[in-house]
């Protein structure tokens, strides 16, 4: 039966196994290595990494929280430590030549030698659950159980938590200007992302770990087991030099030792603080330009409910409309239907200007989009409008970009006393206007380019 990283960490902490540190790296080695190599981008430097890493877990195994999940944390470890070695590495002739090192690499999946340098930073833009379950599924070929068990979560809301991280990974990508799918971009992930460490890497952690185990040494001594070559050349020089001087120079030579430890650390946390405080700052601003945002809507709002409001209530006369024939003004039959021709006009461009701004309170609160049929008014048009006596126009084309285009028009034409043809039309931005013909033939107005309608 395979043990959990829990119970292996349980035993290494409890029992101080040389076995389960052992496995511990064997499982876990490929994962921090690829990640490593992918930002300091030179092999040498990955191996310095992935060491380093394995020796913290050595040291603060004790330390990690019972509910921690392993996988996460040497990520985020290795993370951290990588930063920390390409901002001290200062060698040009090194970068140059771990820049050639990354030029001869090559990659099965064309789009890979584009996603590996920056899948690093997409991961860091995920939050703690998304990062640990792309990690589980595609670094570690976990599956949804295990990704499930881990999480706290059932195998549905895996797979959805799954598929929502690769998701926002694809848009990050989109965003730095490379097209990938989300299928494409969890393939390449799952087939790249770890590649197998250097054997040498592996035997050095476990020489490591049974030096650590047989003598109590110090935590400089024990890192010193598992550095490179050239580095355990100085160190040994170091030692050696270090006894001829004497026990003096040895305890000075440690205390500024533990002083420079110490100013990282320090520096790393000022760091942390600064990208903390950046944040918080860009958080903030667009949490105010949202709220203005907001305030803008709202006041817009208000505007076109209040002349609602009035229209709903207004009891004004409207100037009746000019007809020629003055011959016919002692007809009483003439001005009797004169009178229910400008009652009918009242009525049926008070009706269009209720309709255009129930259109445009339905545009506020659908991204500007106008409604396709008269269900979507209800809430906003009055109990006792007349839908027989107005029909939309231009529906699913026109919004609130297009303030001339026509929303609305009256149904039928109508016939004056005099003779002509008359139809109001109603605009998307609110307002409405009698059209006059002579024959009731409107498409003159109609057909008219918009920004010439009025």
């Amino acid at each position: 039966m395979t043990l959990s990283d829990q119970e292996l960490l349980h035993e290494f902490v409890r029992n101080g196994s040389e076995s389960a540190f052992n496995h511990l790296v064997q499982r876990h080695v490929d994962l921090v290595y690829s990640a490593a190599l992918r930002q300091v981008r030179s092999p040498q430097l990955a191996e310095d990494v992935t060491q380093s890493v394995f020796l913290d877990l050595f040291h603060s195994a004790k330390k990690l929280k019972p509910d921690s999940v392993l996988t996460t944390w040497l990520y985020c470890v290795t993370r951290r430590t990588a930063i920390d070695t390409i901002r001290t590495e200062s060698s040009r002739q090194r970068r140059e030549q771990a820049a050639m090192e990354l030029a001869d690499m090559k990659s099965p999946d064309p789009s890979w030698n584009e996603i590996a340098p920056l899948l690093d930073e997409a991961m860091d833009t995920l939050d703690e659950a998304d990062r640990t379950g792309i990690l589980l599924r595609y670094f570690e070929n976990k599956s949804l159980r295990d990704i499930g068990v881990s999480l706290g979560i059932s195998d549905d809301t895996a797979q959805k938590r799954l598929s929502r991280a690769v998701d926002r990974l694809r848009q990050y990508f989109a965003e730095q200007g490379i097209t990938v799918g989300a299928a494409g971009l969890a393939m390449s992930i799952s087939t790249n992302a770890v590649t197998a460490a250097p054997a040498k890497i592996v035997l050095s952690l476990g020489t490591a770990s049974m030096v650590a185990q047989a003598i109590p040494l110090s935590s400089t001594i024990t890192k010193t087991l598992a550095m490179t070559t050239l580095q355990k050349l100085c160190v040994g020089g170091s030692i050696a030099l270090a006894l001829g001087v004497g026990i003096y120079e040895s305890n000075k030579a440690s205390h500024q030792k533990v002083e420079a430890q110490l100013l990282r650390q320090r520096l790393g946390q000022l760091e942390t603080l600064q990208r903390q405080y950046d944040s918080a700052n860009k958080r903030i601003a667009a949490q105010n330009a949202e709220i203005q945002r907001l305030n803008n809507n709202q006041s817009e709002l208000l505007k076109l409910r209040n002349e609602v409001g009035k229209l709903r209530t207004s009891q004004s006369v409207k100037t009746p409309l000019e007809v020629p024939g003055k011959d016919h003004q002692s007809n009483e039959s003439y001005n009797a239907a004169l009178l229910a021709y400008e009652k009918q006009e009242k009525q049926i461009v008070g009706a269009s200007k209720n309709l255009g701004i129930a259109i445009r309170l339905f545009a506020n609160d659908n991204n500007g989009n106008f409604p396709t049929n008269f269900n979507q008014l209800k809430q906003e048009l009055p109990d006792n409008f007349d839908l027989n006596a107005i029909e939309l126009m231009n529906v699913g084309l026109v919004n609130e970009t297009t303030p001339l285009s026509l929303s609305c028009r009256e149904r039928v034409p109508r016939k004056t006393p005099d003779g002509k043809w008359v139809r109001v039309y109603g605009f998307a931005d609110g307002q409405a206007v009698t059209i006059t013909s002579l024959d009731g033939n409107f498409d003159f107005f109609e057909s008219k380019p918009f920004e010439f309608r009025r």
